[in-house]
């Protein structure tokens, strides 16, 4: 009999591991919502820190990586049990974060201090800690792993790091206020949200330079590149509106009318939802990608933010 009970066990755990799933930071609770993407229901909540933001996912699902940007810390979630596993302190006010493509390394924006913080994955702790621009928000990794883009807020910059020598190669000019930051899957394009303009800026890798520049709704915060890279969506804090970009014409398809101050976005990893955290309805919008309607909207914590990309990967 207990042959049998360990069975069903791993049988379960084994079921739990491959749904997919959502984690939503609430910022004014101290607390992260899991949705379980097939369902659009909530299976857990878990506790983190204080006032958590960003959010990203390790490339196998199975860590997710929180910062608590009144704590100064990262809470790592395991997704097998939906737990904290381990605390790491960073620097201060930790606000985006991002993982490496092998998962060896998480990448975080220290607000405060103007600088990133580099977490070995193995051992938990700061391997390294390297200076960028005047208060980094969005961060993102190349998919070869050789370059980590940040968008500084306050100095209109990105800064691009050489992950070989962990200092900062380039920085390029954007407009004003940078914030949300997403690359193409080819590494080609990079797109940044400039919060106080209404704009995206689309950067050429290649020559880490603006090739163009695109109109959205007022105060552009969180950015999400299609897993298939053919569309952009941007979730508008002012307007209350979600835009879909067309990647091949930079221009605007369609506009989606969201909750109150959309914040942080995720599109799923087959590309048939987006998912969008509205800060000031405590709600997540869940929109069908093929015809740029809303299909749910999902009751979540106080002040969601969910920075970052936020939704487990197909397995």
């Amino acid at each position: 009999m207990k042959r049998i009970a360990i069975l069903t066990v791993l049988v379960i755990i084994g079921l739990y591991t491959y749904s997919q799933t959502a984690y939503i930071t609430n910022r004014a609770d101290g607390t992260v919502s899991v949705i379980n993407v097939a369902k659009d229901t909530i299976v857990a909540t878990i506790q983190v820190g204080t006032n958590p933001k960003g959010v990203s996912v390790s490339p196998d699902g199975n860590k997710v990586y929180i910062t608590n940007s009144s704590s100064n810390t990262v809470s790592i979630i395991s997704s097998l049990i939906n737990a904290v596993s381990a605390t790491v302190a960073v620097g201060r006010h930790p606000y985006g974060v991002a993982v490496s493509p092998d998962g060896s390394k998480v990448y975080v924006s220290n607000e405060y201090d103007n600088t990133i913080s580099i977490i070995n994955t193995s051992t938990n702790t700061v391997s390294a800690t390297i200076t960028v621009g005047t208060e980094p928000r969005g961060i993102c990794v190349s998919p070869d792993g050789n370059k980590v883009y940040v968008a500084n807020w306050e100095t209109n910059t990105i800064s691009v790091i050489n992950t070989v020598t962990n200092s900062v190669s380039a920085t390029i000019i954007v407009a004003s206020y940078p914030v949300g930051i997403s690359m193409c899957p080819d590494g080609s394009k990079l797109f940044v949200s400039n919060e106080l303009n209404g704009m995206i800026s689309v950067i050429n890798t290649a020559t880490n330079a603006i090739s163009s520049t695109i109109t959205v709704g007022d105060d552009p915060v969180g950015v999400s590149v299609s897993p298939d890279g053919s569309k952009v969506y941007v979730a508008n804090e002012l307007a209350n509106t979600v835009n879909v970009i067309n990647c091949a014409t930079n221009r605007v398809s369609a506009t989606i009318k969201v909750d109150t101050y959309p914040w942080g976005i995720s599109v799923s990893p087959d590309g048939s939802k987006a998912y969008v955290v509205n800060n000031y309805s405590n709600t997540l919008s869940v929109i069908n990608t093929s015809n740029n309607t809303v299909l749910h909207t999902i009751k979540v914590g106080n002040s969601p933010i969910a920075f970052g990309n936020f939704i487990t990967p197909n397995k």
